[in-house]
């Protein structure tokens, strides 16, 4: 499965069992046996079309870009299993990053590092789990609305009812607001890219280098009181430098094909 909207360049991946578990890595044979490496485990590979199954499906959730300069992480390991649980949604949760051994002692750096890079880069198989919860309990709340016995409580108000943070969960909305924004401009960049001129590109890369604060329209996101999503609201043309002066260098995102800058909290830290 992917992306119908995908602009990559993708092949028909191999007929093999559905239920196979894509986590658990292939055996291989060793002076002591049989054994399975899981730091043969990457990322890497499940970015992949793969075939559909319901136990797997989340899989295609897993972001192609994912940020880790805004943590905490910690909660994306409980929330994922207590809506599985609350929704009964068909699923196998993966491995835990903890168990690539980034706190085992090791006797070479490069070992320790390595280990503490893919417990890292793991974090976004279990945001595509849990994106994939979230989808799953939106549909599942939408379908019972009108059966008042059958019907459940909003996602996000079961998980802060059992503890989750209401920061961690107001950038959860946030990131899915940015993330289909910038799923919807990725063709619009590239068809611009394209048909552009020499010139056009010079003055493009130009600005990339050095964006512009006066002459580039600014846009901040603001959160809808109403509901869960973020509206993206353009700032007047006298307000654009002050208020790209509210915002830290990892607040403000610049996107030099139409001269824009995005503005908002949920981006980073200060």
């Amino acid at each position: 499965y992917y992306s119908p909207n995908s602009n990559r360049t993708v092949e028909e991946p191999c007929v093999h069992t559905p239920e196979e578990n894509p986590f658990v890595p292939h055996p291989s044979t060793t002076k002591s046996g049989i054994t399975r490496n899981i730091m043969l485990l990457d990322v890497a590979n499940y970015i992949n079309p793969r075939w559909w199954s319901q136990t797997w499906g989340w899989i295609a959730f897993m972001p192609h870009e994912p940020d880790y300069q805004t943590p905490p992480f910690t909660p994306l390991m409980q929330m994922p299993r207590r809506l599985r649980l609350h929704y009964n949604i068909p699923a196998v949760r993966p491995l835990y990053p903890l168990g690539f051994g980034y706190k085992r002692s090791h006797l070479h750096e490069g070992v320790a590092m390595r280990s503490m890079r893919k417990a890292r880069e793991w974090f976004s198989v279990w945001s595509a789990l849990f994106s994939y919860m979230i989808a799953m309990a939106e549909t599942k709340e939408n379908e019972l609305h009108d059966y008042a016995h059958l019907s459940k409580k909003g996602w996000a108000d079961y998980l802060l009812e059992r503890g989750a943070e209401l920061t961690w969960l107001e950038s959860e909305r946030f990131l899915a607001s940015w993330h289909s924004f910038l799923s919807s401009r990725k063709p619009l960049q590239q068809r611009i890219e394209q048909t552009e001129t020499s010139v056009d590109k010079q003055k493009r890369l130009a600005r990339e280098r050095q964006p512009p604060t006066k002459s580039a329209k600014v846009f901040h996101w603001i959160k809808v009181i109403s509901g869960d999503g973020y509206v993206r609201e353009q700032v007047p043309k006298k307000w654009r430098e002050d208020t790209l002066g509210d915002y830290s260098s990892k607040q403000a995102r610049y996107d030099p094909f139409f001269n824009e800058w995005d503005c908002c909290s949920e981006l980073g830290s200060d």
